[in-house]
């Protein structure tokens, strides 16, 4: 076991403490390759202005790594918002118990915090860290969501079932088997779509129905969230029960709620319904079903239920959806 352990205070403290521990070569300077007895693969850096840059981590473990990262003396940004993550662990200086973070998605949180976890000989790490300062919002965020996202010391927005960083994703694995010199050139146009993810994903928060507290989830919470999460998931015909979980997790209904809202930016039943809808969108893009196929599929009464909620959501019915893309 190897251990890793950084007190942060710039970008270029960062990415030589980094650089150090992989054993890695800069190749550039916001290029480091790792061939080492630790690592394989890569670790780029990109700035898009002075206060605002990326790290995307491309490496496969050789041994296994503790990690800790204290980025409470950093003075080169405002707030840090981490995708992809493996099994992590995260603490603000103030708090006692550790948040687990182990889901797709992004945890974003300010920089008083201790950053710290475990990855095993053999795992890939494919992270990206974005640090900012929260200047970044005034030109697409509105005050109300500005606000909510200074005062949150940390929270998590999990998408790892939405469509736009599934294909993100996708993308990014397909991109790392390129070349360096031609790898360097397209990342740094995919980490500023990446941006306008997080952005959009943050525009589109229901502030009025999160809590304007600090909050911390607990993990054993976290863990029933999810669990009911992944119950939704399997089954998109059938509206999600909220009875059965408050009967089978022993959790208040207005407590569940909030919890799944404060997590995923939906309450239960939209969460099913924007899931569900999201599926029947890639469906129509798949081409391997009919619309009526469709709608029999994700449970919908008939095509004509499944038009008119289609059109609700999407604001156009599945059969202009095909027209837009031109499918076929």
């Amino acid at each position: 076991m190897k251990k890793f352990t950084s007190i942060v205070t710039d970008f270029n403290n960062h990415k030589k403490d980094i650089a150090t521990f992989f054993q890695g070569k800069f190749i550039s300077d916001d290029y480091i390759k790792i061939e080492s007895d630790v690592a394989e693969g890569f670790i780029i850096f990109h700035k898009l202005s002075d206060n605002d840059h990326f790290i995307v981590f491309n490496i496969q473990l050789k041994d296994d790594v503790e990690y800790e990262l204290d980025y409470s003396n950093a003075e080169h940004f405002d707030r840090l918002a981490a995708f992809f993550n493996n099994e992590t662990y995260v603490k603000s200086i103030d708090e006692e118990t550790d948040q687990l973070i182990q889901y797709d998605g992004f945890y974003t949180c300010d920089k008083e915090v201790r950053i710290k976890g475990k990855i095993k000989k053999g795992d890939f790490l494919q992270h990206i860290s974005f640090f900012h300062t929260t200047d970044i919002f005034d030109n697409y965020i509105n005050e109300k969501v500005r606000n909510y996202y200074k005062t949150q010391k940390h929270f998590l927005i999990y998408l790892d079932n939405r469509s736009e960083l599934n294909n993100f994703k996708k993308t990014l694995i397909n991109i790392f088997t390129y070349p360096p010199e031609i790898l360097n050139k397209v990342l740094k146009i995919k980490l500023h779509e990446l941006k306008y993810i997080l952005l959009a994903r943050l525009f589109n928060l229901d502030i009025d129905k999160l809590s304007t507290k600090n909050t911390s989830i607990s993990n054993y919470h976290l863990k029933i969230i999810f669990e009911i999460r992944t119950s939704i998931l399997e089954d998109l015909r059938e509206k999600p029960n909220v009875g059965d979980f408050i009967t089978k997790y022993g959790i208040h209904k207005t407590l569940l709620q909030s919890l799944f809202q404060e997590t995923f930016g939906y309450t239960i039943y939209n969460f099913f319904t924007a899931q569900r809808m999201e599926k029947t969108k890639e469906a129509l893009i798949d081409k391997k079903m009919s619309t009526t196929e469709i709608a029999y599929e994700y449970g919908f009464s008939d095509v004509q239920h499944f038009s008119k909620q289609f059109k609700k959501f999407f604001e156009q019915t599945p059969s202009n959806y095909f027209k837009k893309f031109n499918i076929k």
